[in-house]
């Protein structure tokens, strides 16, 4: 039985382990062969998804079925919910307003990978984790998906994985049917490889270099510094509401994700 909790943390309507465990069950140790993916709304602005496709299936990872959309908070709410959990057992305070309002600022894809265990030496699950690196984009290395495609920090991180079978079954059932999770495994069971193309609209970049988290946040200092600088000359000094008017118009200028 998972925890439960009241509030942020709060199930949904329905049991989100059913599911997943009646899969399980039928899928046994084949559920390896079976990870999940999102694919997050900063890659899909940016036009990335065919890149991050072709990094995946180099490495023997293969994209089999997507969905594209906004999850809805509920659904977010559930997918994160022992993330929650831990950052608060650990004493953090988790900043989870700032992850549904980004899930809001563009689509995101929702990926049913598969691959072999055996060739991967790992679950495929695993073989996901190690590939896409930390989500702290100052501890990335080269090689690791997130640091090759310019994740930003630990929201604008590229790409979400499920750590392990059960949570990627778990998580997968929270977006697809289970006639979908069945067919992946049964073509990964035989040896199939996924034939998916990337759909024409998913290769087009929105804007392929938007500013990054550093330009951000240089371009709220300049604001700032021009706010004070303009205050001083009026002498008003300590002129905080113009600071943070400025920083306000300056994050207005930033470019909205479509």
């Amino acid at each position: 039985m998972p925890p439960t909790a009241t509030g942020l943390r709060a199930t949904l309507d329905f049991d989100t382990w059913e599911r997943p465990n009646r899969l399980l069950s039928r899928w046994g140790d084949d559920a390896r062969r079976l990870g999940f993916a999102i694919l997050r709304p900063d890659a899909v602005y940016r036009g990335q998804v065919p890149g991050i496709a072709a990094f995946l299936a180099e490495r023997g990872l293969h994209i089999a079925r997507i969905l594209v959309g906004r999850p809805h908070a509920r659904v977010l709410e559930e997918l994160y919910r022992y993330t929650q959990c831990r950052l608060m057992q650990q004493g953090d305070r988790p900043m989870w307003w700032l992850t549904p309002k980004y899930y809001e600022l563009g689509p995101a894809v929702f990926a049913l990978i598969t691959g072999d265990p055996a060739a991967l030496g790992e679950d495929v699950p695993a073989a996901l984790v190690r590939h896409k690196g930390p989500s702290n984009a100052a501890l990335g290395k080269p090689g690791h998906l997130r640091h090759e495609f310019g994740a930003q920090n630990i929201v604008m991180c590229i790409i979400h994985t499920a750590e392990n079978p059960k949570t990627a079954l778990r998580e997968a059932a929270l977006f697809f049917e289970d006639d979908a999770i069945d067919e992946a495994l049964t073509a990964a069971a035989a040896g199939q490889a996924p034939t998916w193309q990337v759909p024409q609209e998913l290769a087009r970049a929105v804007d392929p270099s938007p500013p990054s988290f550093f330009d951000i946040i240089a371009r709220c200092q300049r604001g700032a510094l021009e706010a004070y600088r303009q205050g001083l000359a009026s002498g008003a000094h300590g002129a905080w509401t113009d600071v943070l008017g400025s920083l306000a118009q300056a994050a207005e200028r930033l470019p909205a994700l479509s």
